[in-house]
């Protein structure tokens, strides 16, 4: 008895888990290959094209940062050693003598903070100019003497200086003070000399202040303050004149820890995060460059070790206006106002991000790589598998990284032959993720929101985004395997109804019997959006699919469904 055509869908995206078998009786349009295929709109396919770069000419290395300032026209590109940005065509070095490692970045008021393992940096982005990120106190003491030349100061004194770094948005860097060293003067001047002067980069003004203080002064008092390039000082203020001077408060001004892995902004708490190894350290409120040091325990006051000894802070992420940290194992919730109320509590998460550049905030939660070879989403309570349909070829690794664009999650893993997965989340969750593959590759990646610019970056030294549709694209797919009783309800003479629009180029169309390829039909050829039929071959197998290809710069579309029916006539 024969029935109604077999329609054959194709824009489910990728289901690599399932036989192609059970993809055609599930009805979802799920297929075992899908690459080069935009699935922005509904039902249909188009060409997911490579983007046009930006600079010229080429970097001599290899891109693996990039960000651009929230809200801000800078886009900043990590190249080799250099950090650069963005200016017309070319790429402008703000910082050099850098690691080679991916940057992670923090953006808090008009400064972007960043580090890699090595360094910790910032820019300035209003000018822009890259800066080192904090001021470590003076390393040695100053030298001071009795000057011989009578004077007013008349006992015994501790001597210190500090930095005062004037930062190119005029906010200043004070530091903690430097090691003490001591006088004796019977009302004579002191002389200070081996005063080492910050070389603090991109800093408007290094000045060193020196402080002075003795036993009933009640205080530390600031004696001076030196220009960059002057190390001596002769210094006669007598007592009364030095408590009338401004007294020492910055104790435990320090820079961020050395060494730092990621940075975080959290702007409820109005401070930037760092992570380095299971611990976390933080700002003061709106004082990005300054972390507090206990100079007597020889630690950070602003320090929590979030997880065991091992366990490595691998993500650092907002979502629902609450603050989670991840290690590979799981996550965990930092509550509380203030410092002085912080909690930091455990989730039911049983898996955590394999690296900190696979991490996305979704509308839905929390979106990462595990360690595992799945994607993972986290909602703030617990975390699931999202891409059990899904098999990798080659797993990620900490080297892998990702953004979101509201819709589109798109990780770049190092796979030899597809390099980038694309999950649309279109419909989530009332379907998983539509899950295609591309021959794009890129060694950076970035979205901005404020902007809706993506960009990415290549091994051969381009910052890349928009559409290049001067260059050809293969898109490729294989659909679900029909089984053969169905295509017996047709009748003895089944054809294929295809809808779409090929741009002047070949479309072909290879059917497979069993998994075994056949003759190609016949190319099929259209300059708009039309419907038409082939014939195919019945044949003695037990199910078919239908492997199908173009290669083209055109703006294509493959429109569902295509039908499988008797042919006419």
């Amino acid at each position: 008895m024969k029935e109604g055509p077999i329609p054959i869908l194709f824009s489910g995206g990728m289901n690599n888990q399932d036989a192609p078998l059970s993809l055609f009786l599930n009805k979802k349009g799920e297929v075992p290959l899908l690459i080069n295929a935009d699935t922005s709109r509904r039902g249909r396919l188009k060409l997911l094209r490579p983007l046009t770069a930006l600079n010229t000419p080429a970097e001599a290395s290899s891109i693996h940062s990039i960000y651009r300032g929230k809200g801000s026209s800078i886009v900043l590109v990590g190249t080799g050693a250099y950090l650069k940005y963005l200016n017309g065509t070319a790429l402008t070095t703000l910082l050099d003598n850098l690691a080679t490692g991916n940057m992670s970045f923090a953006h808090a008021g008009n400064w972007v903070y960043l580090c890699n393992g090595t360094d910790k940096k910032a820019v300035y982005l209003l000018t822009p100019v890259g800066t080192d990120w904090g001021q470590a106190i003076p390393t040695a003491a100053p030298t001071v003497a009795d000057s011989g030349n009578p004077g007013n100061p008349d006992g015994t004194y501790q001597c210190y200086y500090r930095y005062k770094i004037t930062l190119p948005d005029d906010s200043i860097i004070y530091t903690d003070l430097s090691a003490v060293d001591e006088v004796t003067v019977v009302t004579n001047q002191i002389s200070w000399s081996n005063i080492v002067h910050s070389t603090f980069v991109g800093a408007t003004t290094c000045q060193a202040e020196l402080f002075r203080t003795a036993t009933g002064l009640g205080g530390t008092f600031l004696v001076t303050t030196l220009d960059s390039g002057t190390t001596t000082y002769s210094d006669d203020l007598s007592d009364a004149a030095l408590q009338a001077k401004t007294a020492f408060a910055e104790t435990g001004y320090y820079p961020p820890p050395s060494n730092p892995n990621l940075a975080f902004y959290h702007p409820g708490a109005d401070r930037v995060f760092v992570a380095k190894d299971n611990n976390v350290y933080w700002s003061e409120v709106g004082l990005y460059h300054t972390f507090l040091y206990s100079a007597a325990a020889g630690e950070y006051s602003n320090i929590n070790s979030v997880f065991l000894n091992g366990e490595n802070i691998t993500g650092l992420c907002m979502f629902d206006e609450q603050f989670y940290i991840g290690c590979q194992r799981t996550w965990r919730r930092l509550r509380g106002a203030s410092p002085a109320y912080w909690t930091w509590e455990d989730t039911s998460a049983i898996k955590g991000p394999v690296s900190w550049s696979t991490v996305a905030e979704t509308p839905w939660g929390i979106v990462y790589v595990g360690n595992d070879g799945y994607i993972w989403l986290f909602n703030g309570d617990v975390a699931i598998k999202i891409s059990e349909h899904f098999v990798f070829d080659t797993d990620p690794t900490a080297t892998a990284h990702a953004s979101f664009d509201g819709r589109f999650y798109r990780l770049y893993y190092g796979d030899s032959t597809y390099p980038e997965l694309v999950l649309d989340f279109h419909g989530f969750y009332s379907i998983p993720p539509r899950i295609t593959k591309s021959t794009r590759t890129a060694t950076a990646s970035h979205y901005d929101p404020a902007s809706n610019m993506f960009y990415m970056g290549t091994s051969d030294g381009y910052l890349k985004n928009g559409e290049d549709t001067s260059q050809s694209v293969t898109l490729t797919l294989r659909t679900a395997e029909v089984p053969a009783e169905d295509l017996a309800k047709v009748g003895n003479l089944p054809s294929l109804l295809l809808h779409a629009n090929t741009g002047g180029d070949n479309l072909m169309i290879t059917p497979y019997h069993d998994d075994v390829a056949q003759d190609a039909l016949t190319p099929f050829i259209s300059e708009s959006l039309i419907r038409d039929v082939l014939a195919l071959d019945l044949g003695t197998y037990r199910a078919l699919s239908l492997q199908i290809s173009i290669t083209t710069s055109q703006d294509i579309e493959l429109r569902e469904p295509w039908l499988i029916k008797e042919e006419e006539g």
